[in-house]
């Protein structure tokens, strides 16, 4: 065989084994791209199940989304478009807001006061509003009147001077020179005897009506509550509240340094009563006590003003109004 012939054997088989390699080839990299896009698939395929398996347990169609999960929703789909967001709803009710009323453990019991000193010609010397809490006493005729062992007999206030803890120190007031010792919820009286203080009483009341008579210096039957005596008080602003107020002509010039309101009432012990309880009505008791029957002070609220008051010249007018409020 010559020599180009053995060339062309040679060429001939050369091109029939290439011609055979390269489908081999191709099928290998046909199989190999098949086989990658199974595993992509594979892969993906159970996430896809698990998160949308996670969505329908997580939110079921018969369930309607609360507001907030609306609002996040929303939120998320504003953030992906690229927009502002909205902030999403948030409750009514303030953080940290105390329970209802009704709900509440505690009761409030305070009184709220207005002093203000008026000219003879009327014009506006000086004006004080403050508050002060229940005292002791206070809480104590407050329980023994709803259990029975006393009845009502009229509300007083008082108006007293300044003592040694005050600036200025140890003052008379108007009408005498008694002053109040306040520690903490109690009360005593300085000088003791000899306490004398400026004192508003209801001329309505059988109380009011028995040392109004005396014709006392220090004794003014001007002071007056609302509501009236006899009717039902309610509730307002939430809150249930008696108002007293009453004005007196000061005597002699002089300071108020304290307050205080008490109530007068008939007691066990100076009053008709069975098995403990007073068997006078609080109609006697309040408008016109029977023989045998007399009234005793209670101190309900009392006070040192935060800065005394000057009463300046005898004449000046004072007026004094307390609300009493049980919230």
């Amino acid at each position: 065989m010559s020599e180009r012939e053995n060339n062309s054997i040679l060429v001939r088989a050369a091109s029939g084994s290439a011609r055979r390699v390269v489908p081999n080839m191709l099928r290998r990299w046909i199989l190999a791209l098949a086989a990658l896009a199974a595993l992509v698939f594979v892969s993906a395929g159970p996430s896809q199940a698990q998160s949308q398996s996670a969505a329908s347990k997580s939110a079921p169609a018969s369930v309607v989304p609360s507001a907030s999960i609306r609002g996040a929703a929303t939120n998320a789909a504003t953030l992906a478009q690229g927009a502002t967001p909205q902030p999403v709803a948030e409750s009514s009710e303030p953080v940290g807001q105390s329970a209802p009323k009704g709900r509440r453990e505690g009761i409030a019991v305070h009184g709220h006061w207005t002093i203000e000193i008026r000219n003879t010609d009327g014009t506006l010397a000086s004006r004080q509003a403050f508050d002060n809490e229940l005292l002791d006493i206070g809480a104590s005729l407050l329980a023994n009147l709803l259990s029975g062992t006393y009845a009502p007999a009229g509300w007083e206030l008082h108006v007293a001077g300044t003592n040694a803890t005050q600036v200025p120190t140890s003052q008379p007031n108007p009408c005498g020179t008694g002053a109040y010792n306040l520690s903490g919820t109690t009360v005593t009286f300085a000088p003791n005897p000899g306490f004398i203080a400026c004192n508003l009483l209801e001329a309505g009341t059988s109380s009011g009506a028995t040392f109004c008579s005396t014709g006392a210096p220090n004794d003014f039957c001007t002071l007056t509550r609302t509501p009236a005596i006899g009717t039902t008080v309610g509730a307002a602003a939430g809150k249930v509240a008696i108002t007293l107020s009453g004005t007196f002509p000061a005597p002699n010039a002089g300071w108020v340094g304290a307050v205080a309101s008490d109530m007068l009432i008939c007691n066990t012990t100076y009053s008709p009563s069975t098995n403990g309880l007073v068997t006078i009505s609080a109609s006697a008791c309040m408008t016109g006590l029977p023989a045998g029957a007399t009234g005793q002070t209670n101190y309900f609220t009392a006070t040192l003003l935060p800065s005394p008051m000057q009463v300046t010249t005898a004449g000046q007018t004072v007026a004094v109004t307390v609300t009493l409020s049980f919230q």
